[in-house]
């Protein structure tokens, strides 16, 4: 047995020696052959890379491999020493990918294994989420759906396609964007803020087809109610570009809107009825703010008493803001200095009506001035002298003075009023304040000496509008006589219906409601007695 082993040892060692010739230099034997790669893996980013790989390989060979991978040599000779290859591995658009790059020579065999990792975004539509390159709405949806949203907020461009609300009370809206202004694939801006994180303050402020890029938040929203999800950016987005452009509409841009003309061409829901044969003139006011250009407050002049028998606006939280008052006493810029009253320093006494009251005639604004702090000029404009009227002050100072109007009971309903217009529930309050000239004989002079109509009583109408309570649209109408006094509040005998006003004073309010409520409905609204719905208090 132990001969038989060395016998095959002995031939195994000639045969290996008759196999490599006389002089050693022919191929290489099967136990001398070398194929190596290296490196034998690679973990490549999804945005693809260049990687030089080294071979090993001492009998001719080959390569092949997945279409994306990309060698610069699929085959090459033998050779002793190390060969270098260039590789180029595509950018992966899908799920994380796996390949392999084969090299053979001869019956050995070598194998680099690639794995790539998955794209960030498998994802319709376009965009990054930055101010360069924001989300369209198909990107921000299909992140959404892919559960890829950030904690971060993101740039996200769209056009309006259907708005829910614009809410003057909380200064946001909630609103639909989609790519081409249609209803498809739209996506939710939950009460989102306007230009630049500014308050809405006017309920036409957006419109549909108007562009936006908002920077918000995306989210999936799901309801605590019925479970379900709605895609959406969350509350507190703020609108970034609106029209293409950063900064809105300025002050000089709202003038060119105001209007003087023989009745009112607006059908705005404050107004009452104008006509172009009373000879008198409707006077509207535009102030910029929060980026848009808004309504202040319009009035209809008469020239014979040179006051304003009504006043007209909207009035919201935002218009009340929290600014402070400015006193700058003015001249109304539509109308000649003879055609208004110049009161830069007050009335001047008339008629000696007010002999032994201890009282004076203060510049008595109709819209007051508190019920405008959203921006500088939209106080300013309250202080024109054609929204004053000669009212009866109690005189500063004077120890004898216990009744008043001004600055007592009138000036305390203008306080309910803004406190209605701010209350919970309450969209916009539309107010018409005005004075009677009814019987009115007294007059008090401004600083040019021009003879200034006297009120004999001053009223309130107001529609109130609630998109969240019922009713939605509710009236109320309050009268005084314009008499010193010494009360303090309004009593359940000074308020009326609507109807019962327009009836007292021959003045159409709120010709505009039938065209948004309906004839029926409107006529409703305009015939309820305040007294009967409880949200106006008054016993």
């Amino acid at each position: 047995m132990k001969l038989d082993k060395i016998i095959s040892v002995l031939l195994s060692a000639v045969m290996f020696t008759v196999s490599c010739g006389e002089n050693g230099k022919d191929t290489p034997t099967p136990s001398e052959a070398k194929l190596e790669v290296s490196p034998a893996s690679i973990d490549a980013p999804a945005a693809g890379q260049a990687q030089t790989i080294q071979l090993k390989a001492t009998r001719n060979w080959t390569a092949s491999a997945d279409s994306w991978l990309i060698l610069d040599q699929t085959s090459g000779s033998a050779s002793d020493r190390s060969q270098f290859l260039n590789l180029v591995i595509g950018e992966n658009e899908g799920a994380e990918r796996k390949g392999t790059i084969r090299f053979t020579a001869g019956d050995l065999t070598a194998e680099l294994v690639v794995n790539q990792a998955a794209a960030k975004f498998q994802l319709a539509g376009k965009g990054d989420g930055t101010m360069d390159s924001p989300f369209n709405i198909a990107r921000a949806q299909a992140i959404i759906a892919a559960g890829e949203m950030s904690a971060d907020a993101v740039y996200i461009k769209g056009i309006i396609s259907e708005i829910t609300e614009i809410s003057t009370s909380y200064g946001n809206a909630t609103y639909y964007l989609s790519d081409d202004g249609s209803k498809d694939n739209q996506l939710l801006i939950y009460r989102g803020k306007g230009l630049n994180g500014d308050a809405f303050i006017s309920a036409d402020a957006l419109k549909v087809g108007d562009e936006v890029l908002i920077l918000g938040v995306l989210v999936l929203y799901e309801s605590s109610s019925d479970g379900s999800k709605t895609p959406e950016v969350t509350t507190g987005s703020k609108i970034i570009l609106f029209n293409g452009a950063a900064s809105g509409s300025s002050d000089a841009d709202a003038a060119k809107r105001d209007v003087k003309a023989s009745s009112a061409p607006f059908g705005w829901l404050e107004l009452p009825a104008t006509s172009a044969a009373d000879g008198m003139d409707y006077i509207a006011h535009h102030v910029a703010a929060s980026g848009t250009i808004v309504r202040n407050f319009s009035y209809y002049w008469d020239y014979d008493n040179l006051v304003a028998p009504w006043v007209a606006y909207p009035l919201t939280g935002a218009y009340i803001a929290s600014g402070s008052r400015n006193d700058a006493w003015g001249l109304e810029p539509l109308l000649d200095r003879k055609q208004q009253p110049v009161l830069i320093k007050g009335f001047k006494s008339g008629n000696a009506e007010l002999d032994g009251t201890h009282c004076f005639y203060a510049r008595g604004h109709q819209i007051p001035q508190a019920d405008r702090r959203i921006t500088a000029l939209a106080n300013e404009q309250t202080y024109y002298g054609t929204n004053m009227t000669p009212q009866i002050n109690k005189n500063t100072g004077d120890s004898e003075a216990s009744a008043d109007f001004n600055g007592g009971i009138w000036s305390n309903l203008e306080t309910q009023v803004r406190d209605w217009a701010r209350a919970d529930g309450t969209d916009t309050l539309y107010v018409v304040t005005g004075c009677d000239l009814k019987d009115a004989k007294y007059t008090a002079e401004d600083n040019d000496g021009k003879k200034i109509t006297v009120p004999t009583g001053y009223y309130k109408a107001l529609i109130r509008y609630s998109s969240k309570q019922t009713p939605h649209y509710s009236g109320f109408a309050v009268y005084l006589v314009h008499e010193p006094t010494t009360r303090s509040n309004i009593r359940k005998e000074d308020v009326m219906s609507i109807d019962a006003l327009e009836e007292k004073l021959g003045i159409d309010f709120f010709v505009n409601l039938p065209a948004v409520v309906g004839a029926d409905e409107a006529a409703q609204i305009e015939a309820a007695s305040p007294l009967e719905n409880k949200f106006w208090g008054i016993n």
